[in-house]
């Protein structure tokens, strides 16, 4: 038997308790997701305890942030009285007119050039994606593509 509680837009708690021949376990969880887009965050609670029994208690936690070129992401977990630390960064390093670090390039990407430096690069009804740096040159990922004043290169990868 569970409960699942909405905690306003972006929050979820839940608990469960079950039932089985070889133990009772109480199970529960929270999660928060600030969005899914850059500067967004995520965090997970889980925790399991066996209330009657036999089964072993577990409790994890995780974050994870989605920057401007990397997601980052971190938890510890504690299962069996072993406790275990990880952490990743999961990203993209495009070679291609120059090196730029970008989110994972999960579809098709462009390097555009030229409008001058911080030149916005606008996409999906003038939607101001983003803006070449000092160099007049940047990475552009899994974005409509409606240049104005800009050129783009050929996709290095086509669309899946």
């Amino acid at each position: 038997m569970g409960l699942t509680v909405a905690l306003g837009r972006r929050s979820t708690a839940a608990a469960n308790v079950a039932h089985s021949r070889d133990a009772t376990r109480i199970s529960s969880r929270f999660t928060y997701n600030s969005g899914y887009g850059e500067g967004s965050w995520n965090v997970n609670l889980a925790s399991q305890e066996v209330v009657s029994g036999t089964g072993t208690d577990y409790r994890a936690a995780d974050v994870r942030y989605r920057g401007h070129h990397a997601t980052l992401g971190g938890g510890v977990d504690n299962f069996d009285g072993e406790t275990r630390v990880n952490g990743f960064i999961q990203g993209s390093i495009v070679a291609m007119g120059g090196l730029f670090l970008a989110p994972t390039v999960d579809r098709s990407f462009a390097v555009v050039r030229g409008g001058g430096p911080n030149t916005p690069l606008l996409v999906d009804r003038g939607r101001s994606a983003i803006r070449t740096r000092t160099v007049a040159r940047c990475c552009l990922r899994c974005v409509l593509w409606r240049p104005i004043a800009s050129r783009l290169t050929r996709p290095a990868f086509p669309s899946t």
